[in-house]
């Protein structure tokens, strides 16, 4: 009787064995729908960021987390760059003093004033046109566009208007940020 009894759980055993394997791929395959739908929701909503970014020359006056501002520029280091050389500077500009002149050198954009914070991208050429004495100025001018371009779609995805402002009158600007001449 016991042998009857220990073959008996020994089958029960060779049974279950199964389903629970089957049960766990089934798990898997489930997940792995899930993760595909996931990534393909993501895609989408990616790609509609894509798709609706624009300038923006009105802003909500409230405070741009600095925590935000941190991962947006820290997301932007992934923009890709001649010589892994990232030769941009971000200067974080939240005095609205210094709004109103940024806006003023801008070209009287004096709309620039209302924007909570204002990223001052700066370029430094030396290291590029060392590495590259012929097309080093072009590189860091790529470098530095495709830095900005990321701060704007990260911008964009936390919410954030952003418009790129090239129009200053530079000499006035280094004096006003005190940029050293390089």
């Amino acid at each position: 009787m016991k042998d009857k009894i220990k073959k008996f759980f020994e089958r029960e055993e060779e049974i279950k064995e199964p389903t629970r394997e089957k049960d766990a791929k089934d798990k898997i395959n489930l997940l792995q729908k899930e993760n595909e739908t996931l990534k393909a929701g993501i895609s989408l909503i990616a790609l509609d960021k894509f798709k609706t970014r624009r300038s923006i020359r009105k802003f909500s006056p409230e405070n741009i987390k600095w925590k935000t501002i941190y991962e947006i520029v820290e997301g932007a280091l992934n923009a890709p760059c001649a010589g892994n050389i990232q030769n941009y500077q971000v200067i974080v500009v939240e005095d609205k003093k210094k709004k109103h002149e940024l806006g003023k050198i801008a070209f009287q954009q004096y709309w620039l004033a209302d924007a909570p914070t204002i990223l001052v991208i700066v370029r430094d050429n030396y290291h590029l046109c060392q590495l590259y004495p012929d097309q080093g100025e072009v590189y860091a001018i790529q470098n530095s566009a495709a830095f900005i371009e990321n701060i704007l779609m990260l911008a964009h995805f936390y919410d954030l208007g952003a418009c790129w402002v090239e129009a200053y009158d530079n000499d006035v600007l280094k004096e006003l940020l005190e940029i050293p001449p390089n």
